[in-house]
């Protein structure tokens, strides 16, 4: 399964139906982003542990980041203003005249194989509690 990481779940964006990512664009990311259109990946937090799973549903092609209109990149970031939304990618050292696409996500059930774990998790845990 496809894999994607997110340094942070900024404005708690994991938990929504449909959430954005906004990431530095390359020829080799916008092949492999576009050709992995409509499946699904694990969301990977910061911790190493998977957050959610989501269907990848719209890729952009290469767009400055000067060029993002600003209430997206604030809804994208979780922030209040354009400001404290800049501070956030230029801790990555991107910059205004950086090319990045944007990734469009919605939430998906967790593989097969996923849901027989979890359950035997809950399983166990429910036979530790009455035990």
């Amino acid at each position: 399964m496809k894999q994607i990481k997110f340094s942070g779940d900024y404005g708690g964006k994991l938990t929504h139906e449909y959430f954005t990512t906004i990431r530095r664009w390359t020829q080799v990311k916008e092949d492999y982003y576009k050709n992995a259109y409509g499946e699904t990946f694990a969301v990977i937090h910061k911790d190493g542990l998977v957050a959610t799973y989501a269907d990848l549903i719209s890729t952009s092609e290469s767009i400055l980041l000067k060029d993002i209109p600003r209430g997206f990149l604030m809804l994208d970031t979780g922030t209040e203003t354009i400001e404290q939304a800049l501070e956030v990618f230029q801790q990555w050292k991107i910059r205004l005249g950086t090319p990045m696409m944007v990734l469009l996500f919605k939430q998906a059930k967790p593989p097969k194989q996923e849901r027989e774990l979890e359950w035997k998790t809950i399983t166990k845990v429910l036979e530790c509690e009455t035990a």
